[in-house]
């Protein structure tokens, strides 16, 4: 598998390197990125296993725009922020992040190099710099592609210009010029003044959310904050908008509605839940084994891709019923064969559909024959004299 995603990568340009989690395993990290195919299967090859890396910038055509969603900081609060000052990001490649975030993929653009802190939990990831691709996976959890921006699918997207003249922005640095009491700028200690209320308020109730708190728990938080911190304070009809808007949210740390975001990660398990008892992947006698009638037999009748179509029917299926567009869209976008190979291929890295051979050979008592299955301790026992 590693060697199909090698080659479909550099087929993109994309210049890969071999890394632990998100460390390099190359001595000179980034700088050994490589969209030469035969050089990155050879560089994989000394680490079977690892992650997949991107070196983003020139070398690959692309900069990384990171919005992420951990230690109370919400990514995604900042970008709407920016998204209701200058307009919305166009659709682009995206990938979802282990952590709940996302990488948002845009066309290169000379002179950007890696920032942080753009805003609070946007990172961007350029010249000198590389992002984990999927399949990779970080502690079990798995980069995937985001159905509707799938790299074989949608074009990487020019970035607009107020967000290249936002990350070509020198880093602000604290004034330290006086100001003069009751100026606009003049500190309000904790208090959250017309103009921030509903900003400020919002966050709070982001970070409240990232603990597990539903909309009731919230909307009496935000209450107690409103009437504590805002000068003047909120009406209780925007206290309560906030609240129901941000408890639609999933909790941090917790799998994506699969109505929210449909990957090949997700369509697997869908699959292995219709269809896995009867599958197997063993990769040392050369691939997928069928249970057929009491015997476990090789696939020769490509029975698994035939599986595929009907998981993908049925997905369709389901989001009409339950109107659901992702849905619809991802059986859609997932009716070529290469797109269906794709879910194969991730079912196939599943733990409890990957199996040693050796599994099936477990009970030496158990005799498996072309029609039958051969029980020998239930054989009635014949002696022989010599």
């Amino acid at each position: 598998m590693q060697d199909a995603i090698i080659k479909k990568y550099t087929d993109l340009g994309f210049a890969l390197l071999p890394v632990k989690g998100k460390i390099p395993l190359t001595p000179h990290g980034y700088k050994d990125a490589t969209n030469d195919p035969e050089k990155a299967q050879k560089m994989f090859g000394a680490h079977p296993g690892c992650n997949v890396a991107v070196a983003t910038g020139e070398i690959s055509g692309f900069f990384v725009l990171d919005i992420d969603e951990k230690n109370n900081i919400s990514g995604e609060d900042s970008l709407k922020d920016l998204e209701k000052e200058f307009g919305k990001l166009p659709d682009t490649v995206e990938v979802l992040t282990p952590s709940g975030g996302r990488h948002l993929y845009f066309k290169h653009v000379a002179g950007l190099r890696n920032r942080a802190a753009v805003r609070p939990g946007i990172d961007s990831r350029s010249c000198g710099g590389f992002v984990v691709a999927p399949p990779s996976s970080i502690d079990g959890n798995a980069y995937v592609w985001e159905a509707a921006h799938h790299p074989d699918d949608v074009q990487i997207a020019e970035a607009p210009k107020w967000l290249v003249d936002l990350l070509k922005a020198p880093a602000e640095a604290p004034s330290t010029a006086p100001v003069a009491p009751g100026s606009p700028n003049a500190p309000t200690g904790d208090k959250f003044t017309a103009g921030s209320r509903n900003d400020k308020l919002t966050r709070e109730a982001g970070k409240l959310r990232a603990h597990g708190l539903e909309a009731m728990a919230l909307i009496m938080a935000l209450r107690d904050i409103n009437a504590k911190k805002c000068d003047p304070p909120l009406p209780d009809s925007e206290i309560v908008t906030i609240a129901h808007s941000i408890a639609k949210r999933p909790e941090r740390g917790k799998a994506r509605d699969p109505k929210d975001a449909i990957t090949e990660l997700w369509a697997a398990r869908y699959m292995h839940e219709r269809c896995g008892a009867d599958l197997h992947f063993v990769k040392q006698l050369g691939g997928w084994f069928v249970w057929n009638s009491g015997v476990w037999i090789a696939d020769e009748t490509m029975k698994i891709y035939r599986l595929a179509i009907d998981t993908i029917k049925a997905i369709r299926e389901e989001g009409e019923k339950t109107n659901s567009t992702t849905k619809i869209k991802f059986s859609i976008a997932y009716e070529t064969n290469a797109r269906r190979k794709a879910v194969i291929d991730t079912l196939a890295t599943l733990a409890e559909v990957a199996v040693h051979y050796s599994e099936f050979d477990k009970d030496l008592s158990i005799l498996n024959c072309k029609n039958c299955t051969v029980r020998l301790e239930e054989l009635p026992y014949v002696h022989r004299s010599a």
